[in-house]
C-alpha cells in the first residue's frame, strides 16, 4: 500500500461505491429490527423485540449460505442479508408472511435513515468541476432497493454513469461490472479509480479489472491476505482530494 498522499497520475474517471462508502445509515441494524418487531403482534415469542437476531450464530450461518447463492447468480428482493434474516425468522417460528412483513418494515426503516457521509457531496461537486473527468457510481444490490437509495439521496444527476448490479444480473467483484463502467465513461482501466469499503467486492474487483483502488476503511479493519491490496487507504472524505485532484 502506498503511503504518499499525492494525486494518482493520469486519472480521467473516479467511481464510488454507495453503501458504506458514500452513504451510511443513521439507524443501527439492531435498532431498526427491534422497532420492526415491536410493531408486530402475535410473535412466536413476545421477547423477540429484545432479541438481536442479527448477532446470532444461526443468522451468520444462513447469511453465508445465502451469500453463496448470490455468488452463483441468485438475486433477492432486498439483498442477501435481508433474505437470510427472513429465513432465520421463519426457522425460529415466524410464518413466511409474518417474516416477510417484518423484513420489509426493517428495510424501510433503514432506507429512511440513509444519509450521505460528511464531505461526500462537496467532494463530488469539486470532481465534477474538473475538465475532462468523469464520475461514476457502482452499487451491488437489487434494482428497486438501490435506486430507491439513490433517489432518496438525490444522486441521479451527480454522476455521468450509475450501475446497479441488479440491472446487470452480475455483481461486484465480477470484472464485467467494472468493464461496463469504463466503457460507459470512455476511460481506460489505468485511468480509473474506485473508492469502496469492501475489500472483496470493491478493492479486489477493481484491482482485477486493472483499476486503481482506494479502500474507505472507517472501521479500522485489518487487511485480508485473501483479497487484493488497495493502492491507498483512507477513513474520511477530506483525505480524498489530495489523491484525486491534481
Amino acid at each position: 500500500m502506498r503511503i504518499a498522499r499525492k494525486p494518482i497520475p493520469g486519472l480521467h474517471a473516479v467511481v464510488f461505491d454507495l453503501d458504506g462508502t458514500l452513504a451510511r445509515f443513521g439507524v443501527e441494524p439492531s435498532e431498526a429490527l427491534a422497532r420492526a418487531l415491536a410493531r408486530r403482534g402475535n410473535l412466536p415469542d413476545p421477547h423477540w423485540p429484545e432479541r438481536n437476531f442479527l448477532s446470532e450464530a444461526g443468522y451468520a450461518e444462513l447469511l453465508e449460505e445465502v451469500s453463496d447463492e448470490r455468488v452463483n447468480g441468485a438475486f433477492f428482493i432486498y439483498g442477501a442479508w435481508a433474505e437470510a434474516l427472513q429465513r432465520y425468522l421463519i426457522a425460529n417460528g415466524a410464518s413466511p408472511e409474518q417474516a416477510a412483513r417484518i423484513v420489509a418494515d426493517y428495510v424501510q426503516r433503514r432506507l429512511e435513515s440513509i444519509e450521505l457521509r460528511s464531505g461526500a457531496r462537496e467532494l463530488m461537486k469539486r470532481l465534477k468541476g474538473l475538465e475532462g473527468d468523469k464520475l461514476g457510481l457502482i452499487t451491488n444490490g437489487p434494482s428497486g432497493l438501490q435506486w430507491a437509495k439513490i433517489d432518496r439521496l438525490g444522486l441521479r444527476e451527480e454522476f455521468d454513469k450509475i450501475i446497479v448490479s441488479g440491472d446487470l444480473g452480475i455483481h461486484k467483484p465480477d470484472i464485467r461490472v467494472f468493464q461496463t463502467m469504463t466503457k460507459a465513461l470512455h476511460a481506460e482501466p489505468h485511468e480509473t479509480v474506485y473508492i469502496g469499503d469492501s475489500l472483496y467486492d470493491d478493492i479486489t474487483g477493481a484491482k482485477r479489472a486493472g483499476w486503481w483502488a482506494i479502500w474507505f476503511n472507517t472501521g479500522h479493519r485489518q487487511p485480508d491476505p485473501e483479497n487484493a491490496e488497495p493502492d491507498f487507504e483512507v477513513d474520511q472524505f477530506d483525505e480524498l482530494p489530495s489523491l484525486l485532484i491534481p
